[in-house]
């Protein structure tokens, strides 16, 4: 609830009156998720949170936000950080195969790794992407800037970055791009 777009989610929910489970696999014991697939392929089971139980199919919809559960936590021994990574695959899993409404699918957001394939996809959609330089060469940013005009920057890689202005505190590290 800390970041702002789940607090949102959640005030909307609370405001339509809508019923929600909040799971968090930062927590020290995430409640278990007993799923399997019928054979008929249908998502079966169920997940235990806070002294609830919800049968899987009744589930409307997803909201996910990733974190890597690899992250230490506080008291973390190597069995909290296997039961959190088995925690984040199941829910990846069963966003993958449950009918219901996932926002944040993970196989949705692969593009959502490299900056460049993003762009691709997006102007392959018919978006109007705006010039892009991926380059570790600080004359050529400064070159960029000139045909350009102001720049926002931020890291390609998969890693969550902040965009930012190229203002004088970031051409005063422009040679810090190198590395």
């Amino acid at each position: 609830l800390a970041e702002e777009p789940c607090a949102r989610l959640v005030q909307a929910l609370q405001a339509l009156r809508r019923p929600m489970l909040l799971l968090d696999g930062r927590a020290p014991a995430p409640g278990p998720v007993a799923w399997s697939l019928a054979s008929d392929g249908a998502l079966a089971g169920r997940v235990v949170q806070g002294g609830r139980s919800i049968d899987l199919q009744a589930l409307a919809g997803l909201y996910l936000r990733p974190a890597d559960p690899r992250r230490s936590l506080p008291g973390d021994d190597a069995a909290a950080v296997s039961r959190r990574l088995s925690w984040t695959q199941d829910w990846v899993d069963i966003a993958e195969l449950t009918p219901a409404r996932v926002a944040n699918r993970l196989s949705a957001m692969a593009s959502n790794g490299s900056m460049p394939l993003q762009s691709q996809v997006l102007a392959g959609c018919g978006f109007a992407v705006p010039p892009m330089l991926l380059t570790n060469d600080p004359q050529a940013v400064l070159e960029f800037e000139a045909r350009h005009g102001a720049l926002a920057f931020k890291s390609a890689s998969g890693v969550r970055s902040i965009v930012r202005a190229l203002d004088g505190q970031a051409r005063a590290r422009l040679e810090d791009v190198r590395h």
